[in-house]
């Protein structure tokens, strides 16, 4: 009885944590003034929002995590906008979060407005603070593909804790990949 006990009780720790983090994460409800947005991928199918909230906040710089996908390196022009694409390495959120830091420390940005899913975004905050000290804007990815529904919700919820796991493992943002300077 004991260890059905604790079975339970793990699985009802596991429920809260999947509904208090990964369901409902700490997003921006209006987002404020920002050196820049930036785009966890796939960032092609979210580069309208990033237009439309880089025009609310009045930023013209724009970053785009792309994978090595055609669809995705086409959204690295963009009119009336300064787009920095990147590949993270490693191609994670965890990359990207050590590419987002490095580049805020070569453009001198102290606040950033961070696009990815809603599932996504504790994870992702946690990981890029340890890459950047500045003030940092989590937005939810409003792309069908992005929103999680139903049973579904499940396989990411279970996904998304793998990857708290592996996220807890590392404490410490890695170092980058590139020479400073370098953008992909």
């Amino acid at each position: 009885i004991v260890g059905l006990a604790t079975i339970g009780a793990l699985l009802a720790a596991w429920v809260v944590f999947a509904i208090v983090v990964i369901e409902h994460p700490d997003l921006a409800d209006h987002p404020e003034s920002a050196d820049a947005v930036v785009v966890l991928g796939p960032s092609n199918k979210r580069i309208e929002q990033a237009r439309a909230l880089a025009a609310e906040v009045g930023t013209t710089n724009v970053v785009l995590s792309i994978g090595d996908f055609p669809a995705q390196a086409g959204t690295c022009t963009q009119p009336n906008l300064q787009v920095t694409c990147f590949v993270p390495e490693p191609y994670s959120t965890r990359g990207e979060a050590a590419e987002i830091g490095e580049l805020a420390r070569e453009n001198g940005w102290h606040s950033i407005i961070v696009i990815s899913t809603q599932a996504q975004a504790s994870r992702a905050r946690w990981l890029i603070e340890r890459c950047f000290p500045g003030d940092l804007q989590m937005v939810a990815a409003t792309n069908p593909e992005s929103v999680t529904r139903g049973l579904d919700w499940v396989g990411q919820a279970f996904y998304e804790t793998g990857a708290w796991v592996k996220a807890l493992m590392s404490n410490s943002c890695p170092a980058p990949t590139r020479p400073a300077g370098a953008s992909g």
